[in-house]
């Protein structure tokens, strides 16, 4: 039976992180904590590309070709991608981004899950340390740490083979193919498997959300392995199943209060945010204004430099205005947990073991390098996308090049000269004009000349390329 009512224990809780906050008030314990959170990954708050390669465009053009000139054969340019060797190095690539991506996600959610620990022990102690919180709890953090990959790759073949089956089963009748599209029947197959879909994921909800607010607070005060925190949870769970009900419904009534008090602070904080950054900018312009005209531009750069840091920070700032809700949440979960059991109070004073296995914290002061190794990890992974980016259709084009001397007729690609038949007119590659081509049949079209090589001319228009024999060709005009 619970020692305390939810208004006592939400009382105590925002008691205890009151104390925490705000007394004192110390700005370098709110950026620490915010670290802290930001890490444990419990800090309380698309990208829509689009892409026009113009290719129905291209396709178009070359249509109405054929279609004015229908004896005439279009030959293609190479199709690159089923090259073995392009399509074995864009494997390698691929392979490479995975494995890359994996390692990413595998480090951070290592951090979250060690830092979830840091968390709980910051809150517990009233210190917003990092290095000895964290090597003192690592055999828990590790144990949290498998179990989330457990259980995340649980999850994604649970979830996975649910939305797999009806997938599966409008393919094979046919219902993506129909023209028109049978929405009726995809909506009826797709709505069979909703309750299954959704009871998975309660689920899998009420089991991360039992092991965050309960089962690694037991993990903390027992100091053992997820897997027994989760029988001695398991065992309240039987006990007192009525009461953690009501947790639920109290967390989603507190969530909802949260959500509206988070909204005032947002427009507050962004308010004040641009009211201070209007202060700051002025103070640029006047700087600026001020300076002789020059060294205006070594002033400018380093004007435009010193503002993002300044910038940077006012947004930190920001965020850490939310600090109170995760502290005030974790806060009460561990009240809650030690007010069903008291003998799982993490509050409560240590006994005299617990005193004696913590009587040295000197042992736990030990690197942090593949942390911080893991917080700088997103600046690797946007250099090494960006140079990705970079490398690779430089790749494809130089590599399509090199394919394309390799064709029939197109074995030496040769400079711009004068062209063998006394008609056509001698045109310079690589100027950018655009030229009227007309074929041998009476039809004509503009674009500009790619390539050419004795037997073949390569055209470039809008969304492509395409390669005319030279025997289709009357004549080229400027």
């Amino acid at each position: 039976m619970k020692k305390h009512s939810y208004g006592k224990l939400i009382g105590m809780s925002w008691g205890w992180a009151k104390e925490i906050l705000f007394r004192p008030f110390i700005l370098k314990k709110w950026i620490m904590l915010a670290v802290i959170i930001f890490l444990a990954g419990q800090m309380g708050g698309g990208i829509n590309l689009n892409f026009n390669l113009n290719r129905a465009d291209f396709e178009g053009f070359i249509g109405q070709i054929n279609e004015k000139a229908p004896g005439v054969v279009m030959p293609q340019a190479p199709d690159l991608s089923i090259d073995p060797q392009i399509l074995t190095q864009a494997i390698i690539v691929g392979a490479f981004i995975v494995i890359f991506i994996g390692i990413f996600i595998l480090l951070w959610l290592w951090v979250n899950s060690n830092f979830s620990f840091v968390f709980i022990d910051s809150i517990v102690r009233n210190d917003a340390s990092l290095r000895v919180p964290f090597h003192r709890n690592k055999a828990q953090g590790n144990s949290y740490f498998r179990w989330n990959i457990v259980f995340g790759l649980m999850s994604l073949l649970v979830f996975g083979g649910i939305i797999l089956l009806p997938a599966m089963q409008l393919i094979r009748s046919g219902a993506f193919t129909a023209a028109p599209i049978d929405i009726r029947q995809i909506l009826l197959v797709i709505s069979r498997y909703v309750p299954v879909l959704l009871g998975a994921g309660m689920i899998f909800f009420l089991i991360a959300f039992f092991t965050r607010n309960f089962v690694l607070p037991v993990m903390y005060k027992k100091k053992i392995g997820i897997l027994s925190a989760w029988k001695v949870f398991l065992g309240i769970l039987r006990k007192n199943a009525g009461e953690m009900l009501k947790y639920i419904l109290v967390r989603i009534a507190l969530f909802i209060l949260v959500i509206i008090i988070a909204i005032i602070v947002a427009i507050i904080g962004i308010i004040a945010l641009l009211l201070v950054g209007a202060l700051v900018g002025l103070i640029g312009w006047l700087i600026y204004a001020v300076t002789p005209a020059p060294a205006k531009g070594v002033v400018g750069t380093v004007l435009g430099i010193a503002a993002v840091p300044i910038f940077a920070f006012l947004g930190f700032l920001f965020i850490i205005l939310f600090i109170p809700i995760p502290v005030f949440f974790r806060t009460f979960s561990i009240h809650v947990l030690g007010s069903i059991d008291e003998s799982l109070d993490i509050f409560a004073p240590k006994t005299a073991e617990e005193i004696a296995t913590e009587a040295s914290d000197a042992k736990y002061k030990k690197s942090m390098r593949l942390v911080w190794f893991t917080v700088l990890s997103p600046i690797l992974f946007v250099l090494v996308a960006l140079l990705l980016a970079i490398a690779i259709p430089n790749f494809i084009v130089n590599r399509g090049d090199l394919l394309q001397m390799r064709q029939p007729g197109l074995e030496k690609i040769m400079p711009f000269r004068e062209m063998p038949a006394p008609s056509l007119l001698p045109i310079r590659k690589g100027t950018g004009e655009t030229v009227t081509v007309y074929l041998t049949n009476g039809n004509s079209f503009e674009a500009e000349i790619a390539r050419e090589t004795e037997h073949n001319i390569a055209f470039r228009v809008e969304g492509g390329t395409f390669v005319l024999l030279r025997s289709e060709i009357l004549r080229i005009e400027k």
